[in-house]
């Protein structure tokens, strides 16, 4: 049996698909547009101290809204950068690097929406049932030859920080290399602010961010601290973790979990003033009983 549309229904069926094709098509043109244009200006900005690669960090903290933004190139193909980061299970696996993130727990493959359940220590000796709790929905956005967007967000963080979002946006820049977006925004009020305040004055005190700011008594530049320096640290770390990450995108082994534990302290040994907490031996000690976390990206 055939069934015939009216004339104009079948117009206005056609136009709706027309326009549907047009929307994609656009979309696909605005990403292609924002990936050359990113790729270009990293590319054109050239080595930037202390990374000796290209490294834009911008970061804010204004009334309640805290922002910082890290664009990056890094050394690594865009295909294990897309590996390493598919899924829940693989974003995990790149979180439980940090040194203050002492467990994670990603959905399974199929959940609506799909969670990661993050623990972070206040210090990183802290043990992971005193940990505060940030539950992100994964939020996939685009996952294509030529792009990766993924989006995070938690409704409660840190110190009674909310409305956490992270934001990754990567593109190819050439076979070898790959562009990377980073942001990430949280909201605070005025007891958060001083909550916050107080933890980086005692397991904080003496951190700094990359991002030059005002000079000192005798004219030399200073970089910022405080809140943008924290923000600006941990920009930095998840870019170190994406990169050791892609170097080993399928962590099967526990061989392979090691590797990837010491490529990013090894990555982080580059910042001392910024990064340092312990020495490599503490840092595997902590990290080690984490494998089981550390390999669940491997698929």
């Amino acid at each position: 049996m055939h069934l015939h549309l009216p004339w104009a229904t079948a117009c206005l069926v056609a136009a709706g698909f027309a326009g549907a094709q047009t929307n994609a098509a656009t979309k696909a043109d605005e990403s292609a547009t924002a990936s050359a244009e990113l790729v270009s200006s990293l590319v054109r900005l050239g080595p930037v101290e202390p990374f000796g690669r290209p490294v834009v960090i911008n970061s804010q903290a204004r009334g309640s809204r805290v922002r910082g933004e890290l664009e990056a190139l890094i050394d690594q193909p865009f295909r294990d950068v897309k590996s390493a980061l598919a899924d829940p299970a693989g974003w995990c696996a790149v979180m439980i690097l940090h040194i203050n993130n002492t467990a994670c727990r990603a959905d399974a493959v199929g959940a609506t929406p799909p969670r990661i359940a993050l623990k972070i220590s206040r210090n990183y000796d802290q043990p992971p049932e005193q940990a505060d709790e940030l539950d992100f929905a994964f939020q996939p956005i685009a996952a294509s030859a030529q792009r990766l967007s993924v989006r995070l967000h938690a409704a409660k963080g840190f110190l009674g920080t909310f409305d956490h979002a992270l934001m990754l946006e990567a593109f190819p820049a050439g076979d070898a290399r790959t562009a990377l977006r980073l942001s990430y925004s949280y909201g605070q009020d005025s007891f958060t602010d001083w909550a916050l305040q107080f933890w980086l004055a005692t397991f904080g005190r003496g951190k700094v961010g990359f991002s030059p700011a005002k000079t000192d008594d005798q004219g030399q530049p200073r970089l910022v601290g405080g809140i943008r320096g924290l923000l600006e640290r941990n920009l930095v770390l998840y870019m170190i973790a994406i990169e050791a990450a892609a170097r080993t995108p399928a962590v099967h082994e526990r061989s392979a979990f090691r590797q990837r534990l010491q490529d990013y302290f090894a990555a982080t040994e580059r910042h001392p003033r910024q990064l340092r907490e312990v020495d490599l031996e503490g840092y595997l000690a902590l990290k080690q009983p984490l494998a089981q976390v550390g390999m669940a990206g491997a698929q």
